[in-house]
C-alpha cells in the first residue's frame, strides 16, 4: 500500500514540476504571464505534448511512444479536474459548517467522504498513467524516468530546458 501512495505522489509531483512552468515563462519572450498560450510558431504552442517536450528530449521517446505517454497525461488531467470540481465541492460544504451556530458531525463527515473519494479517484488514475508509461518505455527510457523522479529536477535542470523556448 505504501509503495502505491509512494507511486501516487511521485507521478503527481512530476506533473506539477511539468505544469509548473506554465506561469511566468513565455514561449518566444511573451511577457509576465508567458506568450505561450498565444504565440504558437514551430515547437512553441501549449498542451501536454508541449509541456512534456523536455521530457521527451530526455527519454528520447518515439512518436508512438509520445503519443501513449500524452495520452495518459491527459486522461490523468482530466481526472484532476473532476476530482478538483469534488473537492472545491467539500469545501464548500466545510464552508457552510463553519457558518452554522452550532458544529454539525455529519456535514464533517460527508465532507471528508467527499474528499477521500475524490483522493482515490485520482490514485486509481495516477496508477493507471504510472501503468501505462511504464509500459511505453524501453528498459533505458524507465532508468532514466525513475532518476529524474529520484532526483526532482525541474525544467530549468538537466531536463534539457524549458519546454516553452523556441530554439
Amino acid at each position: 500500500m505504501f509503495g502505491f501512495v509512494l507511486g501516487t505522489a511521485c507521478l503527481l509531483g512530476l506533473i506539477h514540476v511539468i505544469r509548473k512552468g506554465h506561469h511566468g515563462h513565455g514561449c518566444c519572450g511573451g511577457g509576465a504571464w508567458g506568450g505561450w498560450h498565444g504565440h504558437i510558431h514551430g515547437r512553441c504552442g501549449f498542451g501536454p505534448r508541449t509541456m512534456l517536450r523536455g521530457l521527451f528530449v530526455r527519454l528520447d521517446t518515439t512518436p508512438g511512444q509520445e503519443k501513449v505517454i500524452v495520452s495518459a497525461v491527459e486522461e490523468l488531467m482530466q481526472t484532476g479536474r473532476q476530482v478538483h470540481k469534488e473537492a472545491r465541492s467539500a469545501r464548500e460544504a466545510l464552508a457552510e459548517a463553519m457558518r452554522q451556530p452550532a458544529m454539525d458531525a455529519s456535514t464533517l463527515t460527508a465532507a471528508r467522504s467527499r474528499l477521500q473519494s475524490a483522493f482515490d479517484t485520482m490514485s486509481q488514475a495516477a496508477e493507471r498513467a504510472l501503468s501505462t508509461v511504464h509500459e511505453a518505455l524501453d528498459d533505458r527510457q524507465r532508468r532514466t524516468l525513475a532518476d529524474m523522479i529520484e532526483e526532482g529536477h525541474t525544467w530549468g535542470g538537466p531536463w534539457g530546458g524549458h519546454p516553452y523556448r523556441c530554439h
